[in-house]
């Protein structure tokens, strides 16, 4: 699958918020990479995620949201290494998160596969 670029943060930030956070549009954006997953993480935790899977022939992942310490953490494994995403939230009730937290698996995976 071949890379895109996401579309530049000052144009993302003139979205309003509504169509921004709605799931669906959020998941198409996202699965054609017109906007980076959602980062939960700080920069430290990404060196610590890269440190860690360094080398690493098998990494799981527990709650995987938009996939973007997936990324990161495929980045870091070798190229013969097997990275598993477990989330237990990606039930369509969408009862655990917030609606403006909501995340479509499809679209993470297309964002990890990038």
């Amino acid at each position: 699958m071949p890379a895109t670029v996401p579309l530049p943060q000052s144009l993302r930030s003139l979205v309003p918020a509504r169509v921004r956070d709605h799931p669906r549009l959020r998941a198409l954006a996202l699965g054609a990479g017109l906007i980076p997953p959602r980062t939960m993480h700080s920069l430290g935790e990404a060196d610590a995620l890269r440190r860690l899977a360094a080398g690493a022939r098998t990494v799981v992942e527990i709650g995987v949201f938009e996939g973007s310490s997936a990324a990161v953490l495929a980045r870091a494994l070798p190229e013969d290494g097997e990275l598993h995403l477990v989330d237990p939230f990606a039930d369509p009730s969408g009862w655990a998160l917030r609606p403006e937290a909501q995340a479509d698996p499809r679209a993470a995976r297309l964002a990890v596969r990038r």
